[in-house]
């Protein structure tokens, strides 16, 4: 059914055409029910040209979207955070590892029979946090899953 073949390059490749793109997706904004929307400052797309864009074009767009639902009516978008966020921080530990003895932290594997939530819990730190540790300290989780 195919009879050629176009490649497109990903978003992160073609960061030159990131203002031209802002600006059609501000304008789509606009016409979408943001008729409002001053669009996107110099300063902001500076800072969009350092991120990836794993989602190319529909995450792209979708973050004009909501900045412009976001941006008070006439005025630039002057801020921007990452997409999702900073991460959550882990009721006061450190991301080193070391912030509590290995041993604990084996002690509870092997308690949990090797359950990352059951130590997660019990230790009051996020599941991501605890393979974090196991892999920084090089711990096999199926070792203790018996």
């Amino acid at each position: 059914l195919c009879m050629f073949r176009i490649r497109v390059p990903a978003l992160r490749d073609r960061l030159d055409d990131l203002p031209i793109l802002i600006e059609h997706f501000a304008q789509q904004a606009r016409l979408a029910g943001y008729p409002d929307f001053g669009g996107i400052s110099t300063t902001v797309i500076a800072k969009m040209a350092r991120y990836g864009w794993p989602g190319n074009l529909r995450e792209l767009r979708n973050e004009v979207f909501r900045l412009a639902q976001q941006t008070p009516p006439g005025t630039k978008a002057k801020a921007w955070t990452l997409p999702g966020g900073p991460p959550p921080a882990d009721k006061g530990h450190e991301d080193i590892p070391g912030s509590w003895e290995r041993d604990k932290l084996i002690a509870e594997l092997q308690t949990a029979r090797g359950s990352v939530a059951t130590v997660s819990r019990r230790l009051g730190v996020s599941r991501a946090r605890v393979y974090r540790l196991i892999q920084a300290w090089g711990l096999i989780l199926d070792s203790y899953r018996k």
